[in-house]
């Protein structure tokens, strides 16, 4: 049923600490996740007992060093037209942001788009345009901690619109898109901290992302996000 065999996964770690060192990308894209440095790999199952969210397996990333990225850069849309799926929660907000999902740069040139768990205990997701425009979707309420969270976005000519946890958020800072497009260069791609250095790491749990490049509607995503609550009830 798609699902990750949870019961084979607990024979293979016993007692100890599972952790992940790869994330196929199931597109058939080969756009594989990895992280080689063992030190800095997420867990997946801490002294025998499965780390979930909400009843569902998930990733732990330590707020310190943890993250998993792609091994060459990516492009994420080649169509200016763009969308994202993810699920996440954070267990504790600190003094600056953390990096859910990303491919995003110090330097504007090597930004495409992030998510992320803001200071101010609220999220964001933003996407950056091809002149230059940064459309962000902040939540308007601050989000809690320990708790499951389904992100839709989608960036398009003249468009910028997520929905989190099924409620419409628009942007929230004037930007000029309605001649511009969702950017796209070939940087970084990472969950748990930002992808170009590592900084800004995830002190939370990550389930899912979905990212793809074709013409949709608004009102899609906020379909997508009714399909993927539908298999794991976060609201």
């Amino acid at each position: 049923n798609g699902d990750l065999d949870t019961t084979a996964l607990a024979t293979f770690v016993g007692s100890n600490n599972g952790y992940v060192s790869k994330i196929y990308d199931q597109s058939g894209s080969g756009r594989h996740l990895t992280q080689t440095n063992t030190a800095s790999q997420p867990s997946i199952v801490k002294v025998g007992a499965l780390q979930t969210l909400n009843g569902k397996p998930a990733l732990f990333f330590d707020g310190s060093n943890d993250s998993i990225g792609a091994a060459s850069t990516f492009a994420p849309n080649p169509n200016d037209d763009f969308a994202l799926a993810t699920v996440f929660s954070t267990t504790s907000i600190g003094s600056t942001a953390q990096f859910i999902v990303n491919s995003w740069g110090t330097s504007a040139s090597l930004q495409n788009f992030q998510a992320a768990v803001l200071n101010n205990s609220k999220a964001r997701v933003g996407y950056r345009y091809d002149n230059n425009a940064f459309p962000r979707n902040d939540t308007t309420s601050t989000i809690s901690t320990a708790t499951q969270y389904i992100l839709t976005a989608h960036y398009s000519r003249g468009s910028a619109l997520a929905y989190w946890n099924g409620s419409e958020e628009l942007g929230k800072f004037s930007q000029t898109i309605s001649n511009a497009d969702p950017r796209t260069v070939n940087t970084g791609f990472r969950i748990g901290a930002r992808s170009t250095d590592n900084a800004l790491p995830l002190n939370g749990k990550w389930q899912e992302t979905v990212i793809w490049s074709q013409h949709n509607q608004d009102h899609d995503v906020e379909e997508i996000s009714g399909e993927i609550n539908d298999y794991y009830g976060a609201y």
